[in-house]
């Protein structure tokens, strides 16, 4: 999903251009990043990507550790980008908060 900051340029939330760009470099589509991901049910697995990409993700040590070997980064950076949309989605509510 995309967000327009009113400058005229949108941006990606910060997991959701994380996960495109290494998945681009490591060549994997959807379904290999679930599968290297652990899940072995993939219904539940592209469901939880989707959940992550738009922010409805709580993070844990199992599913960032396992996230971050798959996408073959330090677990930190898969944190911080899982943090960084967070802090996103905050910033927008409270926008909207203030504009009401």
């Amino acid at each position: 999903m995309t967000r327009n900051d009113g400058s005229g340029a949108s941006s990606l939330r910060p997991i959701r251009e994380l996960l495109e760009l290494r998945s681009g470099e490591l060549q994997l589509g959807k379904a290999d990043l679930v599968r290297r991901w652990g899940y072995a049910n993939m219904g539940k697995g592209l469901r939880r990507l989707d959940q992550l990409k738009n922010g409805d993700f709580v993070p844990n040590k199992d599913l960032t550790g396992r996230l971050a070997r798959a996408l073959e980064l330090p677990e930190a950076a898969v944190l911080d980008a899982i943090v960084g949309t967070q802090k996103q989605l905050e910033e927008e509510r409270d926008e909207v908060k203030y504009r009401e």
